[in-house]
């Protein structure tokens, strides 16, 4: 299922050990959705997606949710269209 933004695989051909629902929640927050937004379009709690989110942040080494985003564009984690 298409959800937001296009997943691939990143610059590199590495995916960073991420799975694929940490790649669904990357690519909502790339598209500007909020967690209770990404949560319903995933079928998942809101605190689910926050907790996703505070993993992501402490498993990719970033200190926020904007530069998860950036890393994401950088490695080209998700196309931005």
């Amino acid at each position: 299922m298409f959800i937001a933004g296009q997943l691939s695989e990143g610059a590199h051909g590495t995916d960073f050990g991420l799975s694929p629902r940490e790649r669904q929640v990357i690519a909502l927050l790339v598209a500007g959705y909020t967690c209770k937004e990404s949560g319903r379009k995933i079928g998942i709690r809101e605190p689910t997606v926050r907790k996703r989110l505070r993993d992501l942040i402490t498993k990719l080494g970033v200190a926020n949710r904007l530069e998860l985003v950036l890393f994401a564009l950088h490695h080209r984690l998700v196309d931005p269209a």
